[in-house]
């Protein structure tokens, strides 16, 4: 037998219920809370296109050094990590900030794994470009099956023979 708590006023007090269930939306959505800091909240968009021997990322990084960036790759997961450093002119007061000094990371799952021996990366004014080659075990082939020296032998059919 279980025991239920008796809660007479719980019907009329909802909002800490629905609280929870938009904390839950917005976390199982988008990956963070009501709680989260705003840097959690970032995320950047992205180009990903796909060749038969590479897969290639675009990501805008603003204000962010080439040096600043770091990229990590293991099977098909590729991490982006990046700093930037923005410093306000001395004695200024802010009246809107859209954007400042910050550490941002991104994950992607990628459609396949890569050869991280094969990263290459570019930055040209403001963009990251990356080209992934794709692990040799998962680029496509085209394997020829020789027709010329197959040969078929049926057998002959009778003159009583279905089918």
């Amino acid at each position: 037998m279980a025991i239920v708590r008796y809660e007479p006023f719980g019907l009329l007090n909802t909002r800490p219920g629905f609280d929870a269930l938009f904390d839950r939306l917005f976390e199982d959505a988008f990956g963070w809370g009501r709680n989260a800091a705003p840097s959690a909240r970032a995320s950047v968009a992205a180009n990903l296109y796909e060749t038969p021997d590479a897969y290639w990322v675009e990501l805008p990084l603003a204000g962010v050094k080439p040096e600043d960036v770091e990229v990590r790759v293991q099977e098909s997961l590729l991490t982006i990590s990046a700093k930037r450093t923005w410093d306000m002119p001395e004695g200024a007061q802010p009246i809107w900030q859209g954007f400042g000094s910050g550490e941002w990371q991104q994950s992607f799952t990628l459609p396949g794994e890569v050869n991280a021996d094969k990263v290459e990366a570019t930055m040209d004014s403001g963009v990251l470009r990356l080209q992934l080659a794709k692990a040799e075990h998962i680029r496509p082939r085209t394997i020829c099956a020789g027709l010329e020296r197959l040969r078929l032998e049926w057998p002959q059919r009778r003159a009583g023979d279905r089918g």
